[in-house]
């Protein structure tokens, strides 16, 4: 769960074409839930990101940075939707919650789809999750939640998916 982002904007247009977007997120210990204004921030940071990369992504063939912050920024929006259907708990709300955190964990594996396998796993200027796996594992647990939901009141899966 984000409960940070920085986001760095130039003061210029840079000289060439290229990415510089450093989103940077950080996750709580397992089991706590993020103060409502962390997520709010962390959601306004990661939307600002996902506009900056927008340009870059639109292109034919994007440069891997692109992508990677593409990837990172959905997950962590995924994350921050979670988190809000957590502290939910039951009802029309939690499930939207779900819903955009299921959709946000799509578009990152989509992102995730345009970087070739072998540059898969060689990511690591963010602390958000590098491995497409891992989100997989969260859009299931959505799925599971949503499936829940729908049964009625019961407990929504709260903790890691096993993969």
């Amino acid at each position: 769960m984000a409960l940070s982002v920085t986001v760095s904007v130039p003061a210029r247009v840079p000289s060439c074409v290229g990415v510089n977007v450093t989103p940077i997120a950080q996750c709580p210990p397992a089991g706590t839930e993020a103060p409502q204004g962390l997520v709010d921030a962390a959601t306004t940071a990661f939307h600002q990101s996902l506009s900056l990369a927008g340009p870059f992504l639109a292109v034919d063939k994007p440069e891997l940075s692109a992508l990677y912050y593409d990837a990172d920024a959905s997950n962590g929006m995924g994350d921050a939707e979670a988190q809000l259907a957590a502290v939910s708990h039951h009802g029309p709300q939690s499930e939207e919650h779900w819903k955009r955190a299921e959709d946000w964990y799509r578009k990152s594996l989509s992102a995730w789809e345009r970087v070739p396998a072998d540059r898969q796993g060689r990511y690591t200027r963010s602390l958000a999750e590098q491995d497409p796996k891992v989100v997989a594992g969260k859009l299931r647990r959505c799925e599971v939640a949503l499936t829940a939901g729908s049964r009625g009141p019961g407990r929504i899966p709260t903790g890691k998916v096993q993969h």
